[in-house]
């Protein structure tokens, strides 16, 4: 997101922490950053580390926030995942999982998808 949408990414990221903690889960970190990928939000589901990527998007008939993230986003996920979890010597299993929220006429629409990375 360039402009205007660094703010409105800093937005989502608020707002999806507040939903995760509602939730029950436990927000660890928040803009965690590498050279090739950053990490929205560390999260603790339970005893399961979750990466979770956020994606807040104006109403579009075209596209939801869900559909912004592709397979090079992915690989850069899994790249942060990896190196995050290598620096704090953690060798449990985790997950990345996409928050998406959509803002339309009614308000937000918060939807999670788990494990985006289908491992």
């Amino acid at each position: 997101m360039a402009g205007s949408g660094s703010s409105r990414g800093a937005m989502g990221e608020r707002m999806g922490a507040e939903y995760l903690s509602q939730m029950g889960w436990r927000v660890l970190e928040r803009n965690v950053r590498y050279p090739f990928g950053e990490i929205d939000i560390v999260a603790q589901d339970g005893s399961e580390l979750v990466f979770v990527e956020v994606r807040l998007r104006r109403s579009n008939p075209f596209q939801e926030a869900a559909d912004t993230v592709g397979p090079r986003k992915i690989r850069r996920l899994e790249m942060a995942a990896r190196a995050f979890a290598e620096s704090r010597g953690f060798r449990g299993s985790y997950r990345i999982d996409l928050l998406a929220i959509d803002e339309g006429p009614s308000g937000f629409r918060f939807e999670l998808y788990r494990d985006i990375t289908g491992g």
